[in-house]
C-alpha cells in the first residue's frame, strides 16, 4: 500500500481555496442524473443523489453506513444521528426526507443491495475500504509504533509528516492510543481521499458530457441543496436562517455568499448598472428608482385579501385601496 505524493494521488483535488457555484438550473441536475443512470453507475447515481438531498461534504457522503438509514427490523429511521463530520468532528443531525429513501429503493433494485442485510456497512464500499475495514484487529495497531506501522502499510511518511501525525495524535482527546488514532483517523481519512477521488473524476466527466460551462465540483452538490431550497421558498423570511443552521454557518450573509446568491445578486447589480448606462448613450438620462416595498403573505392570507376585493361592493376604490393596505399589514410575514 504505497502511497504515492499527494499531487499524483488525488491529482483532481486542487490545493488551495476553490470557488465553485452550485448547479444552477433543474435542466442541469436532471441531465447528471441521466448520466449515471444511463451508464448504470449506479454508486455515482446514489452519491449524487444524497450529496444535494442531504446537504453534506463528499466525505460526510461516503461515511453514511446503512444503519444510519435504517434499524436494525430495517425500518426507515426519520433522521440521521450518528454520523460524524469529518471536517468539524461534531455529530450532526438531519432529518431524512422521503426521496432519500426513493433514491435508495432504486438504487437497490438495481444492484441486489438489501440494507437489513448489510445494516452495519458503508453505503459506499470499495476495495480500499474493505482492506481498512479487515485489517483493523491486526496486531500492530497495539503496538503504538509509529514507525512500524509504517512499515505494515509500506508507507515512506517524510519525519515531518510522521512529527505532524504524533503532535495530532496529542492534540486531540477522543482516541487513548496512537494505534487507534492511526486506523480511525489518519487511514480512514486516506481510505475516503481515494474513494471522494473516483468520484471526483465522475462528477466532472459527467458535468464535461451534460455541457456544464460553469464552475462546478462534487461539493457544488452541497451548495445546490441550499441554492434550491432557498428558490423553492421565496416566501419563507427565515429561510437562509434554517439554512445557516444546517451548514453550521456563523451568519445568513456568509449562508448565501455560500450558496450562490450573493453572486446572483452581484451579476444583477452590474447588469442594471451596465443597462442604465447603455440607456443614457442613447440619451435616456433619467434614473429609475425601485424603492417599492416587498410585502410576503401566506397563500391563504393573500387569498384573503383578493376573496375581499372582489366581493366588497360598499366602498370606493380609495377606501379599498386603504383597507386593503391595512390588511396587508396585518397578514404579511413579519421578517425577524
Amino acid at each position: 500500500m504505497k502511497e504515492n505524493t499527494e499531487k499524483s494521488r488525488y491529482a483532481t483535488k486542487k490545493r488551495g481555496a476553490t470557488e465553485v457555484d452550485p448547479i444552477w438550473n433543474l435542466e442541469d441536475v436532471k441531465n447528471m442524473i441521466l448520466w449515471f443512470k444511463d451508464r448504470e453507475e449506479w454508486d455515482g447515481y446514489l452519491t449524487f443523489m444524497l450529496g444535494i438531498l442531504l446537504g453534506r461534504r463528499i466525505g460526510d457522503t461516503m461515511s453514511i453506513k446503512w444503519s444510519d438509514l435504517y434499524y436494525d427490523n430495517g425500518k426507515e429511521r426519520n433522521e440521521i444521528r450518528t454520523l460524524k463530520e469529518q471536517k468539524t468532528g461534531k455529530i450532526t443531525i438531519m432529518p431524512i426526507s422521503k426521496a432519500v429513501f426513493a433514491v435508495i429503493k432504486e438504487y437497490c433494485e438495481h444492484t441486489g443491495v438489501i440494507p437489513s442485510k448489510s445494516i452495519n456497512d458503508y453505503v459506499f464500499m470499495t476495495p480500499s475500504k474493505l482492506e481498512w475495514i479487515n485489517r483493523k484487529e491486526n496486531p500492530v495497531y497495539k503496538k503504538n509504533d509509529l514507525e512500524l506501522w509504517c512499515k505494515f502499510l509500506n508507507k515512506d511518511f517524510t519525519e515531518g509528516r510522521k512529527k505532524k501525525i504524533q503532535e495530532d495524535f496529542e492534540k486531540q482527546k477522543e482516541y487513548v492510543t496512537l494505534g487507534e488514532y492511526l486506523y480511525n483517523t489518519v487511514e480512514y481519512d486516506d481510505v475516503l481521499k481515494w474513494q471522494t477521488d473516483g468520484f471526483r473524476k465522475k462528477f466532472k466527466k459527467a458535468a464535461d458530457e451534460c455541457g456544464i460551462t460553469y464552475n462546478v465540483s462534487c461539493h457544488s452538490l452541497r451548495k445546490t441543496f441550499g441554492y434550491i431550497s432557498k428558490i423553492i421558498h421565496p416566501g419563507d423570511p427565515n429561510a437562509l436562517e434554517i439554512l445557516q443552521d444546517i451548514y453550521h454557518h456563523s451568519s445568513p450573509a456568509i449562508t448565501s455568499k455560500y450558496i450562490g446568491l450573493s453572486s446572483k445578486r452581484k451579476q444583477m447589480y452590474f447588469e442594471d448598472i451596465g443597462e442604465t448606462i447603455l440607456k443614457a448613450e442613447q440619451g435616456d438620462t433619467e434614473i429609475r428608482i425601485d424603492d417599492s416595498p416587498v410585502i410576503s403573505f401566506k397563500q391563504d392570507d393573500f387569498r384573503k385579501v383578493i376573496k375581499w376585493v372582489i366581493e366588497d361592493n360598499g366602498h370606493s376604490d380609495i377606501e379599498k385601496l386603504n383597507i386593503v393596505l391595512d390588511m396587508a399589514d396585518k397578514l404579511r410575514i413579519k421578517y425577524l
